[in-house]
């Protein structure tokens, strides 16, 4: 392969950079949800890292009963909202979102970045998915005949 053909197989993988992404995310849909459904269950905090906040004395007296966690709030009550999240894309980002209903009322109780992964979880997922995806497509690249 020429140099300058090279050149224009490496602009159209940068040109189809943002597609690819979005298809790898499509493909680990369930990794990137469950990074979202496990911290707010076992953490109890956003994708900005801050706490969700703590259950009434009332909400704590039923979950005791029913040996439930009381230590912060999970949204975890709120199963079919869990059981809904999906992703969605537009044209260029990847989105954490969920079809239910509740989804509005929750952001504006705990705030917008409950369905965002954290700076920790998006690192981790661009080393571990996203770079090795990009990575396959650069290797297909034949050498350069000079």
């Amino acid at each position: 392969m020429s140099i300058d053909s090279y050149i224009a197989e490496l602009q159209r993988i940068q040109k189809d950079l943002p597609a690819t992404v979005i298809k790898t995310g499509y493909k680990y849909e369930r990794y990137l949800i469950q990074n979202v459904q496990n911290r707010l269950y076992n953490q109890g905090i956003g994708g900005g890292r801050t706490k969700l906040g703590e259950y009434k004395a009332a909400t704590k007296a039923k979950k005791i009963l029913k040996g439930r966690k009381i230590d912060f709030v999970t949204l975890k009550n709120e199963g079919d909202w869990y059981k809904a999240m999906y992703i969605r894309d537009d044209g260029e980002s990847l989105f954490i979102d969920s079809k239910n209903w509740k989804t509005a009322v929750l952001e504006a109780r705990w705030g917008q970045d409950i369905l965002q992964l954290t700076s920790p979880e998006t690192t981790n997922y661009a080393a571990f998915i996203v770079e090795p995806a990009i990575q396959k497509l650069l290797n297909r690249l034949p050498n350069i005949e000079l």
